[in-house]
């Protein structure tokens, strides 16, 4: 019966294996191939060493046993690839990563096929009970990583599928929890439910194109919207906030969002936070005033737990009258999405003014593409264009709630982080490089490295903080770009 269901799972996860080569063309597929293969290593394994211990033979038993690990890593390794890729569009590894997941098999079958297997792996003891060693515990921790990691984030993808898909992740999570518990306990199965993982795994990436059909990251697409989105819980503690409502109250009020604040210090009225109230509210005094009109919405089951508030500009009467130029919403870069030129020197000022009358740290960011100018003269403008576009939109991920971005021109973009300290900067510097850095896609398009101009501010006003960024900028550039360098110390 172990060779039968042996043979049963070898010849499934072969044909899985053919199945997705013809369907490589799909994102995705090509994985597939080699958690088919895998799953058949982990069949003939595990048959091979079950079926062989009986007998006593170490040698056989250690054999096969080691393809029988090193399979299990396979699958394990497919798995949390394809789980990563159901959460981020057509993500590959990066090099660590490859090198882990390439690194443990081969460790794994070196140790294994050594001269001294018995004292790392296993051995009988004189009751005829096989003893598993520290390879074998080191080997299980490393694969319930990989399903842990893999887990959490196809639990990430859960809620933003229908039912369907949303079943055949569980199952999948499931199915590969069971296998390596089943492999633990020795089960003659084991191999059956692994192959049973991947072939649902084939399914979700070849006919459900999931890990090519991926959600945009909802966050990114609320931070592209012009309201202003507060989120509050059911006792009025702020719990969210989108990037344009953080940069009104920035530039009208020179203050900055926390999270958990109450409603009056958010809004600067005590509102009852009714489900569909309409409100209209000002924020800022004088010219600068930015005067909003919109409504709540209770969301949570039950409705009630909490409540989200869209606010968007009301137009001018000048407007109204033909004679304005349109809304007080902030201007955007038109290329990049990010704040424009006399938006950004806007909020420098701002933030300036507020760190000069409270003493409140303040950093600014200036931020150089490096080589671009080889992107647009060997791809062209557009390209050039989109390479903006994808720095931009990892300059704002960096920043994330720390404070605003904006292009200063040509490939320059800066962003002014008020309350940040310089180790803060320093991070927020270091996370873009390092983003910068890791693999692409080739069909998305080359994205230049950076060179970033970290400067605390120390006074005298924003062009003296702009040109200490400026400074350290070319500081870094001059070491070679792709790295960040503080004006205070040069």
């Amino acid at each position: 019966m172990v060779v039968l269901l042996g043979l049963v799972g070898v010849v499934a996860s072969l044909g899985l294996a053919v199945s997705a080569w013809r369907h490589r063309d799909t994102f995705g597929a090509d994985l597939l191939v080699v958690g088919g293969l895998g799953a058949a290593g982990w069949s003939v394994g595990a048959t091979s060493a079950l079926a062989t211990e009986p007998t006593r033979s170490l040698r056989m038993v250690e054999t096969f046993g080691t393809l029988w690990m090193v399979s299990v890593s396979v699958v394990c390794a497919v798995f949390l690839v394809f789980a990563r890729r159901s959460v981020v569009a057509h993500w590959h590894p990066p090099r660590w990563v490859r090198a882990t997941l390439i690194g443990e098999p081969v460790l794994v079958a070196l140790v294994c096929l050594s001269r001294w297997p018995v004292f790392m792996v296993g051995r009988f003891d004189a009751e005829g009970v096989y003893r598993v060693g520290p390879i074998f515990v080191f080997h299980s921790v490393y694969c319930v990583a990989l399903l842990v990691a893999g887990a959490a984030y196809l639990l990430r993808r859960v809620d933003e599928v229908d039912g369907a898909r949303r079943a055949a992740l569980i199952v999948i999570v499931v199915l590969l929890v069971a296998g390596l518990g089943a492999q633990v306990a020795q089960f003659q199965v084991m191999h059956l439910v692994a192959v049973a993982a991947v072939a649902v795994m084939y399914r979700a990436v070849v006919y459900e194109r999931m890990n090519d059909l991926v959600p945009i990251a909802r966050r990114d697409a609320l931070d592209q919207l012009p309201n202003y989105l507060f989120f509050f819980d059911a006792g009025g503690r702020l719990v969210d906030v989108n990037a344009p409502a953080r940069f009104m109250i920035a530039a009208t009020e020179g203050r900055r969002l926390e999270l958990g604040q109450e409603v009056r210090q958010v809004l600067g009225a005590d509102l009852e936070l009714a489900d569909r109230r309409e409100l209209r509210l000002s924020f800022g005094i004088g010219p600068g005033v930015v005067r909003t009109v919109g409504h709540t919405v209770a969301v949570g089951e039950p409705v009630g737990q909490g409540t989200v508030l869209v606010l968007w500009p009301e137009t001018s009467p000048a407007v109204r009258r033909g004679t304005g130029s349109g809304t007080l919403a902030p201007a955007l870069d038109a290329v990049t999405g990010v704040l424009t030129r006399e938006e950004i020197d806007a909020v420098l000022a701002r933030a300036v003014e507020n760190a000069d009358r409270t003493g409140e740290p303040l950093a600014v960011l200036l931020v150089d593409a490096d080589d671009f100018k080889q992107i647009n003269d060997t791809r062209g403008h557009l390209a050039g264009d989109d390479a903006l576009r994808a720095l931009a939109r990892c300059l704002r991920w960096a920043v994330d709630d720390l404070g605003e971005t904006g292009r200063f021109g040509g490939d320059e973009f800066v962003a002014v982080l008020p309350g940040a300290s310089p180790e803060q900067a320093v991070e927020v510097a270091a996370a873009l490089i390092d983003q910068l850095g890791q693999p692409r896609d080739p069909a998305a398009g080359p994205v230049p490295q950076v060179s970033v101009g970290v400067a605390p501010y120390r006074g005298g006003g924003p062009r003296v903080v702009l040109v200490e960024a400026d400074a350290a900028m070319y500081v870094a550039k001059r070491r070679g770009g792709g790295r960040w360098a503080r004006s205070d110390q040069m």
